[in-house]
């Protein structure tokens, strides 16, 4: 079969842009066995606002996200991490590093693409439908 360009890139099941928040999801295979990652990029919001306004609504976003995701059968959410955190006590944040992520694991150490996809999916409507009634 042969590459027609249209498809993600390998390793990327779902991405989608909230256009008027400037936030994009993308929903990954982790590199372990049975691991997805659930990234949101804040890169472009905050060209707009700034990195600190940026980072705020992302940290919201996500945790919308989560909670609308809740507890997912065989599998467990992660703790969410914050891309920016340098580790340097002199540097409150990494600038370029625009991302936060939390990792998704199956119970059962295996993927389980159509099923994390979907869930993605219906936890991306939900908080979509909250979002606005929040900010």
């Amino acid at each position: 079969m042969e590459d027609d360009g249209r498809r993600k890139p390998s390793g990327v099941l779902a991405a989608q842009r909230l256009r008027r928040t400037g936030l994009e999801v993308k929903l990954d295979k982790g590199f372990a066995k049975g691991t997805y990652c659930l990234y949101v990029e804040f890169d472009e919001l905050a060209a707009r606002v700034g990195f600190g306004a940026a980072h705020r609504t992302a940290v919201s976003y996500c945790a919308l996200l989560k909670k609308q995701w809740g507890q997912p059968a065989g599998c467990k959410l992660g703790e969410t991490h914050d891309g920016s955190h340098t580790g340097d006590p002199r540097r409150k944040h990494d600038l370029e590093a625009t991302f936060l992520w939390f990792p998704i694991e199956t119970n059962d150490d295996r993927f389980h693409d159509e099923a994390v996809r979907q869930d993605f999916q219906v936890a991306s409507l939900r908080a979509g439908q909250v979002w606005p009634l929040l900010n």
